[in-house]
Order: structure tokens, then sequence, then C-alpha cells
């Protein structure tokens, strides 16, 4: 067959809007295809990507998305089955609401689809009906059917993922490689675990030296939910790398602020090229850690930012705003805690009840999400109606946060301390944090007209 898959790019600016880099579950898929026969093209982009009547020879399409993505993804799903071609869908958002993706297309698989799909090719090749394929979502007799939850994904039974697939892959500057899946910790808003689930389960390390053969002197970004959740299992991941000269000229990876505890690890994350870490600081307000339950604290926080900074590996802090316990004052806190302790880039994102979560069950339940367009659950939109402030405010304070931490003042502080890179992503974020505001004035007015305990109808500018 000859089989398309795509995903749609994240709507708006944002922090990653430069980057050419897709997730790896669909380019996972497609080599998966490709290895039994299959002719797979794989498309990172939106509908003004797409140049529709190259596509009519393709007899089946595969649709992955986010929650701020899948409106795009429905879009896209319409079109292909105006055209009478079959649509899978799959991803975080579909998993959790099957039967919203439904109205849009043929079938849903859920969770991780490394064995459905597949499997799903195989009875529509053959024209026998799937009722056998775990993880299945789809139409029968105009009813919507909903097969047992597929098992989690043996990862060394995957291959290498052939990014060939993609049709942009000569642009791509950093490439994604995965070691494990799963977190054991349960964080109320991360979709996370509910996706792949607390255990951690990891590739043989040998299998991703293999990966990495191909990326010598390139950048790589580890995109393991927390990469360093099994430290003895990552340094000898990291010291086979040294050894075997098989390190990326330079690499990223999502960690929580427990590996800055662990100076061995540190030392071969230097060693083996690492010049950033990503780290979910969430809060500085105690009551908010508490409630997210993170299971770290301030002290944690700090710590880990003076690590990594010894050993010249830069960070950029994740920090959350919008709690129940947040306030005005707290988001005006966490700046100067982040401007004092020179962390070096940041993102400064409001609470989103993302679908799959504790935090969008409860305001759910509680009737406070002001809307369901969810091209707005992007992290950088307020959605709901929060606790001791307006959504107004929210919003407000959360911009102006990004405008005092990104100064052009600050551009060069950390030149000396992790590099130039610090220097450039930190004007990066300057130029994106106040085009983004420009762009999204009609959010806050939006927001500002409306009565606190109103209902928004929205719809995202195009």
């Amino acid at each position: 067959m000859k089989i398309l898959l795509i995903e749609p790019k994240a709507p708006g600016r944002h922090v990653y809007s430069t980057v050419t880099m897709p997730r790896l579950g669909l380019p996972l898929l497609g080599t998966e295809l490709k290895a039994i026969g299959h002719e797979v093209r794989f498309i990172y982009g939106s509908r003004t990507d797409i140049c529709f009547s190259d596509l009519d020879e393709f007899e089946m399409v595969g649709i992955s998305a986010t929650t701020s993505t899948v409106p795009e993804a429905y879009h896209l799903a319409d079109m292909f089955k105006k055209k009478g071609i079959p649509v899978v869908m799959g991803g975080p958002h579909v998993t959790f609401l099957p039967e919203e993706a439904l109205a849009h297309c043929d079938y849903v698989c859920r969770g991780e689809a490394e064995e459905s799909f597949p499997e799903l090719v195989r009875c529509l090749e053959k024209n026998v009906m799937p009722a056998h394929v775990a993880g299945l979502s789809w139409w029968q007799a105009g009813k919507p059917i909903h097969n047992s939850d597929a098992a989690p994904a043996e990862l060394n039974r995957l291959p290498i993922p052939d990014l060939s697939i993609f049709d942009d892959f000569n642009k791509m500057t950093t490439y994604p490689v995965m070691t494990s899946r799963g977190c054991p910790f349960d964080c109320t808003f991360c979709s996370v675990t509910a996706m792949f689930g607390h255990k951690v389960r990891t590739r043989d390390y040998n299998m991703v030296l293999e990966e990495l053969k191909q990326y010598a002197g390139k950048q790589v970004f580890f995109c393991d939910d927390n990469f360093a959740a099994n430290p003895y299992r990552v340094k000898t991941l990291l010291l086979e790398m040294i050894i075997r000269k098989l390190c990326p000229q330079w690499w990223c990876a999502q960690v929580r602020t427990e590996a800055a505890r662990d100076e061995e690890l540190l030392s071969l994350m230097k060693e083996a090229g690492c010049g950033l870490v990503f780290v979910g600081m969430e809060s500085i307000n105690p009551q908010t850690l508490q409630s997210y339950k993170k299971k770290q604290d301030i002290a944690d926080i700090e710590f880990c930012v003076k690590q990594f900074h010894k050993f010249g590996i830069m960070v950029h802090g994740m920090f959350v705003f919008g709690a129940d316990e947040d306030t005005p004052q707290t988001i005006r806190d966490t700046v100067k805690f982040a401007r004092k302790n020179r962390i070096d880039t940041v993102q400064f994102m409001v609470l989103t009840p993302l679908p799959g979560t504790r935090t969008y069950q409860d305001m759910e339940k509680a009737g406070r999400l002001l809307t369901r367009d969810w091209s707005l659950y992007d992290a950088h939109h307020v959605v709901f109606e929060p606790a001791l402030m307006s959504a107004y405010t929210l919003q407000k304070e959360t911009m102006r946060a990004y405008r005092k931490f990104y100064t052009l003042f600050s551009l060069g502080r950390n030149l000396f301390l992790t590099g130039k890179r610090s220097f450039l992503f930190k004007a990066a974020g300057w130029y994106v944090a106040r085009k983004w505001d420009r762009e999204n004035a009609w959010y806050y007015e939006t927001l500002r007209k409306e009565k606190s305990v109103a209902r928004l109808e929205l719809s995202a500018k195009n």
C-alpha cells in the first residue's frame, strides 16, 4: 500500500517554532511499514504545507496529534475522508477522546501504536474486520467500537527510525533519539504516565549506540520523558558513547532536579557532549509543588541549577503558573528566582488541563474550563478559570514574566558560564516572547472583557 503519515505542526509562535524536529511516533511506524513492503511518506506540517493534488495516490492516511494540534489534524482528516481515503488517527489527545476523533476519521489507535497500526494495515489489505486489533477504536454499523487496550510496546523490538521518509529530512538540524519511555512520577498536570505508564521501559544501550552512529558530528535530542530516571543505566550508556567515540557534537535531554545530585552522572554527561538540560521546575511555591505532586522543593531546584552550571551545562527551566495556590505575586517572585539563580533560559507555561490528566478531570467536573478550542491548549493561553486571580490576570502576568526575564540587558549574562548558546537561546526567547505578545493582543482583550464566571466562545486566529 501507499501510506501517508502526517504530524501537524503546533499552531502559533512558541519556543520550538524554529525547530524542524517531529516526534518519533510516526517515523517509527513508517519504518515498520516500510520494512514489510509498504511505500511510506511522512509530512510534518499543516494544510498550508501540503499540496493535496499530489496525494490522491495514497491508499491510507495516518495522522498523529497532541491536544494543541488536533484541530488541524481534524481538518486534514476531513479533507482526506472527502477523497474517500481511509484515515487513522493516533497520539495523546485522541487516545483519551477517541469518540471525538471518530467524528473525523475511520480508526483511532489508542496508546502506543507500534503493534496496532501495522496490524490494522494488514486487516485493510485483506479486507478483514479489525475486531482483534488491541487499542483500536473504530466504526461498525454506525456505532463506535472500542477494542481492549493495547499492551505497552516492547522497545527492544522496535526498529531504528528511518528519518529519510520525512519530507524535510535535509532541513533537520537536531535529531530525536529515544532510549526509554515512561516516568515513575505522576504529576497531576502531565499525561505521560496515562499514555506510557509509571514503569520506565528502556532500550538496550547497544541499540541506542547503533542508532547514534548516523549522528556523529550532529545535534541530538534524547526525547525520553525522564532521561536520567535510571542513573546506573544512563551512566553505562554515556560511558560506552565516550569509549566507542559515538558522542554527538552536542546534545540535550529532559531530566528532573534529582539528576543533579549525582556528580559522576553530570561529569559523564558533559564529557559525552551534553550542552543543555530541560528541567521541570514547575514552581517556587511549596504549596503548588505539593498540589502538583512534584516531589521536589525549592532547595532541589537551586541545587540543580548550581550543579549543572558547575559542569558547564545550560539549564532550561520549565515553570507552570496557575495552580489554585498561585497568586500574581507567585509569578513575579518566580522571575526574580530565575534571574537570581542565573537559569539560562525559561519557559513560563500556563497550567493547561490536557485530556488524560487529573487536572483536566478535576476542572471539567468543576466547570472551570473556559473553552474547548483545543488549539488554545498550548500552555501559552489561559483556558480555565484560576482560583486566586482572573484568567486575564494570569495571562497578563505570565507574558509579563517572559518580558522581565528576557531583556536585552540579560542576554550575555551567562556567556562566560555556559557559552555562546546561552546568549543565542536567550536572544531567541526575547524575540519570541515579544512577537507572541503582539500577535495575541486579541486574546488578552477577549479575556479582559469577559466576566470571571463566563464561558468563552473563542476561536484561534488563523
